[in-house]
């Protein structure tokens, strides 16, 4: 889902025009990122928790070859989401297909090829002879 789309939705919902829509949905992503930006984390109530940690500067080492690198300051972005909000991404998972008498763990056992060598698996001659 794009701004533009969230705008929209937001509009029919309030019954207000879009360009009035648009200008306080940018309003309000332009406080919250001010806050972010001075290290205030936001939180949307039902919906997640936002926040800016910086990374100081470190010396880091390659595990291939052993020599030292430098690794500079970086700002990460931890976010949480409610159980609210994480609960609209969650999978759906649907029903396993019923188990038939030919997809048995027994049945499966039971199958020849999986107690052959992988030499009479791939046809190869054995030297007595035998396939």
């Amino acid at each position: 889902m794009t701004r533009a789309d969230l705008v929209v939705r937001m509009a029919t919902a309030a019954g207000w025009p879009r360009a009035s829509t648009d200008r306080a949905f940018r309003a309000m992503l332009a406080g919250m990122r001010s806050a972010l930006r001075r290290g205030d984390p936001v939180t949307v109530v039902g919906f997640g928790t936002f926040s800016v940690a910086r990374r100081r500067p470190r010396t880091v080492r390659n595990p291939r070859t052993g020599h030292a690198a430098h690794a500079a300051g970086v700002c990460i972005r931890p976010s949480a989401a409610s159980a609210y909000a994480g609960s609209a991404h969650t999978p759906v998972r649907r029903p396993r297909a019923a188990r038939t008498e030919k997809n048995t763990y027994a049945e499966k056992r039971a199958r020849p090829w999986r107690r052959q060598s992988s030499a009479a698996m791939s046809g190869a001659a054995t030297a007595d002879g035998h396939q």
